[in-house]
Parts: C-alpha cells; sequence; structure tokens
C-alpha cells in the first residue's frame, strides 16, 4: 500500500511538474509575440541593401503594421497614387510570420485570402524578411 501510494505521489508531482513547464513555456511565447508586435507596429518603407528607397517597377512600397493588422501600398513614385494595396492579418507562429491577405484593390483581387509565409527578423529600425515557399526577400526600414 505504501508502494502504491508512492508511486501515485510521484505520478501527481510529474504531472503538476509537466503542467507548471507547460504553462511558463506557453508564457514565454504569448510575451515574445507581444514583445514582437509591439516593435514592429508602424509604418515601414521597402528599400535597397544601402537604405536608398526600392523603386521596384516605378513604384514605392510601404506596409502599416498595427496590433495583428497590416496594409501594403505601392504608391506610383513621386506621386500620392497609389497602384495597388492590400491588407489582412499577420501572426507569428514558431518562428514563422504569417501575413493572410483578406481584402485588396481589384487589381491584385486573386490573391484575396492567401497565406505568405516568412522568416523574420528585427534589426533597430530594419525589418528583414525571407519568404517560406515564395518570392519575397524584402528589406523594410521603418520611417514611423
Amino acid at each position: 500500500m505504501k508502494n502504491q501510494l508512492f508511486k501515485l505521489t510521484i505520478l501527481i508531482a510529474c504531472v503538476v511538474f509537466s503542467c507548471t513547464l507547460f504553462s511558463q513555456n506557453k508564457t514565454k511565447n504569448k510575451s515574445h509575440k507581444i514583445d514582437i508586435q509591439n516593435r514592429i507596429d508602424g509604418t515601414w518603407q521597402m528599400c535597397n541593401a544601402d537604405s536608398t528607397v526600392n523603386y521596384n517597377d516605378g513604384l514605392e512600397s510601404y506596409k502599416i503594421y498595427s496590433k495583428g493588422n497590416y496594409v501594403l501600398s505601392k504608391v506610383l513614385k513621386g506621386t500620392t497614387n497609389i497602384a495597388l494595396a492590400f491588407w489582412g492579418i499577420y501572426s507569428l507562429e514558431n518562428n514563422v510570420w504569417d501575413e493572410t491577405i483578406t481584402f485588396t484593390t481589384t487589381n491584385v483581387s486573386s490573391i484575396t485570402g492567401h497565406h505568405f509565409l516568412f522568416k523574420m527578423k528585427l534589426d533597430k529600425d530594419y525589418l528583414v524578411i525571407n519568404g517560406i515557399n515564395n518570392q519575397f526577400n524584402e528589406l523594410w526600414k521603418r520611417i514611423k
């Protein structure tokens, strides 16, 4: 009887210990996500490696992140005319950045609902994203 009670006590201690570790890990992951969100919220402009503005196809690209949402706008160089835009939600799971497009302008409506996955690195005022199974490898500079 004492042997069974001892085994039961050990089993309960292991379960409690495991639950505590799992809970601490979830708390760390949640605080990491909040830290990333706080660091990424703001306005970003696509740039070249030398920090100059990237005018891909005569367009300036801007991303605005705010509390789990984002907007990407491409503006005709030297104007205030938006050539295309889309917006959606973003999340971070297992070190993979996921941008899901929920709304678009009509000229890019075929991408509505798509998920784009990235490896992401924040370095002071720079955001480096490398596409996972997509061609988007980009450098963004914080402007606000």
